[in-house]
């Protein structure tokens, strides 16, 4: 099991308003934890980063300061790090614009992957477009393995309704059938145009040239525990393109096993070239 906490910075003094700005992710009795603040460039709706990017290294170095010196200010004996009596205890400490919420338990595989969906659920930062689709091209590539990869096209395009170009992630088509292998970010605050933006693509491709196969595998990035609500945008995907929709996390080898049927499907009959 491990635990988070949301990091919030102070908006307003005066009425006491408060956002998160990062969050903290860590295994349970551990002490490494993966501190995710916003980068360089990455800018929040609500917060001015020139005035919080001070606070955030201030309490960066705290945090790592009293991790590696394994002790608090102001207490009698040792506090476990990370333990909740620990982060209780740096909350008072936090008396100015920094503030942290309680830890709350997290089911986590890949924590290195989850922190960053875990920091777009809870902080709903403004982010590139290329950012997220190279990540989930990275899920994707690493799931299905080298051998599907090398039968299939990456980022090319397939013909949709009315003879129409549609852009797809990955795809492999034969003389009767098509394959296409996609993925969705639902982890942030864009969840709901993405996953719309999706479902019209591969609506397209259904509507388009009659195939005798026509297999869509699609992939999606959820946010650790649902925190960002995206369970309905799964179910809409399903029940308007193909069932065959995976958590990229915690359904790898599911999807990783779908696409492989689904090539095999076609493997043995005459491909033929994609349009772009």
């Amino acid at each position: 099991m491990h635990k988070y906490i949301t990091v919030r910075f102070v908006t307003d003094w005066v009425r006491q308003i408060d956002v998160p700005i990062g969050v903290i992710l860590w295994e349970d009795g551990g002490r490494q934890p993966l501190i995710r603040l916003p980068q360089s460039g990455e800018q929040l709706p609500d917060v001015n980063m020139a005035e919080a990017r001070p606070h955030l290294q201030v309490f960066h170095d705290q945090i790592d300061g009293w991790l590696q010196s394994r002790a608090l200010p102001y207490t009698d004996g040792e506090l476990e790090p990370l333990s909740d009596e620990w982060w209780a205890h740096v909350q008072k400490l936090l008396s100015f614009s920094i503030r942290v919420s309680d830890p709350r338990p997290l089911d986590c595989v890949r924590p290195e992957i989850e922190v960053e969906a875990l920091f777009s659920a809870a902080v709903q930062p403004r982010q590139p477009r290329q950012v997220l689709e190279k990540r989930l091209e990275t899920l994707v590539r690493e799931a299905i393995g080298q051998e599907c990869n090398s039968e299939l096209v990456s980022r090319t395009a397939v013909f949709g309704y009315h003879e129409k170009l549609v852009r797809v992630m990955k795809a492999k088509q034969s003389h009767s059938g098509l394959v296409v292998i996609d993925a969705v970010d639902l982890s942030g605050k864009d969840a709901v145009p993405y996953a719309d933006e999706l479902t019209s693509r591969l609506q397209r491709i259904k509507a388009g040239p009659p195939r005798d196969t026509l297999r869509f595998i699609t992939g999606y990035l959820s946010s650790p525990g649902g925190l960002n609500g995206e369970v309905y945008m799964v179910d809409w995907i399903k029940d308007q393109v193909d069932e065959h929709v995976y958590d990229l996390i915690h359904e790898q080898d599911l999807f990783a096993g779908e696409a492989r049927r689904a090539l095999s499907a076609i493997r043995n009959e005459r491909q033929t070239d994609m349009p772009l």
